[in-house]
């Protein structure tokens, strides 16, 4: 295969099938990272916090766990023994849930964190009740539960859709994030879940899979997305393949020069050649440069038997001698 060839007067080389890589590095062109539009005049934690969690999403949490509680209210000789719950407590609650975590106590049994003999953090006790932790930790609710039969059959998120998207949303447009990564987690969950999924090679090996677009450098979430298995066909079925993932995650980074890194099983050769990098394209006449629509610096591990690598990439001696070498794909 011939390499070094000049097309419209960019340097390229080529791989065994004939993939293209262009020598010339791509247009540095970046939006500055950073905190935008409310975020920049949030001053303090909680002010903070509350931009990603609004009262908004707090009192709707409130409405539909009150509704639980009412059904839980006819277990009890006594209603006052189960009241209703208001901003203030979901706000205690979420708090100790927080501190929980802090304290490496969130896999502990509740009986440890709110012993009296002082061998446990006095906050929890000093919060609520246990008893009272118990009933919210069984009634907090993320969606009407008057129309569980409705929602049940538009999707698989419906539970929890609402609140989950009210805080993506919030994070895409709060934050422009530096150079990302993305990957899939799986957040540890053995209880009933249509789409909970079983990895051999996590930690927890069954829970609820997440897919995570991360900033490398401040480790801040840019997107996410559950993995929800099948969805209805009418509303909210979408592709799961790793290319259509990786491009809904992607989205809100679009047009910013982002370096996005990925494994092996988010970049198809498919993927790669068509949607991934930095693109000319050379008019005849003008000579003039476009970008690609995604403006997209993808990077990802690939290994030396792939026939879209060029040979000249493989001549280790003639790498070390030049310091390395640089390759880049145009979208096709």
């Amino acid at each position: 295969m011939v390499d070094d060839v000049l097309d419209d007067g960019i340097p390229k080389f080529y791989g065994k099938d004939e993939t293209p890589w262009y020598k010339q590095k791509p247009p540095a062109i970046r939006k500055l990272p950073g905190v935008k539009n409310a975020a920049k005049q949030a001053k303090t934690i909680m002010n903070c916090w509350k931009l990603f969690i609004s009262d908004e999403m707090i009192k709707y949490i409130v409405k539909y766990t009150n509704q639980r509680l009412d059904l839980m209210t006819s277990s009890f000789h006594r209603p006052r023994d189960c009241p209703q719950t208001d901003y203030e407590e979901i706000l205690a609650f979420i708090g100790l849930l927080y501190l929980a975590a802090v304290k490496k106590g969130q896999h502990l049994n509740t009986e440890e964190l709110w012993k009296s003999d002082g061998t446990a953090p006095d906050f929890f006790a000093a919060t609520m009740s246990k008893k009272r932790f118990h009933q919210l930790v069984q009634s907090i609710r993320f969606e009407d539960a008057t129309k569980r039969l409705e929602t049940s059959a538009i999707g698989n998120l419906a539970p929890v859709r609402e609140t989950f998207q009210s805080f993506v949303t919030n994070v895409k447009v709060l934050i422009l994030p530096d150079s990302v990564t993305n990957d899939e987690m799986l957040e540890s969950f053995r209880d009933r879940c249509r789409f909970r999924q079983y990895i051999a090679n996590k930690p927890a090996k069954y829970g609820i899979k997440i897919y995570a677009l991360v900033d490398s450098r401040t480790f801040f979430t840019s997107n996410l997305e559950i993995y929800a298995d099948k969805q209805p066909e009418e509303l909210f079925q979408v592709k799961n393949d790793a290319a259509s993932v990786v491009m809904r995650l992607i989205e809100p980074i679009s047009k910013t020069g982002r370096n996005v890194t990925t494994d092996n099983y988010f970049t198809s050769v498919t993927y790669y050649l068509i949607t991934a990098f930095w693109y000319h394209i050379y008019q005849s006449r003008t000579k003039t440069c476009y970008y690609c629509q995604l403006c997209i610096i993808m990077i990802r591990s690939m290994k030396k038997q792939e026939k879209l690598i060029s040979p000249k990439i493989l001549q280790i001696s003639t790498l070390q001698r030049e310091g390395g070498r640089c390759g880049r794909q145009n979208e096709s």
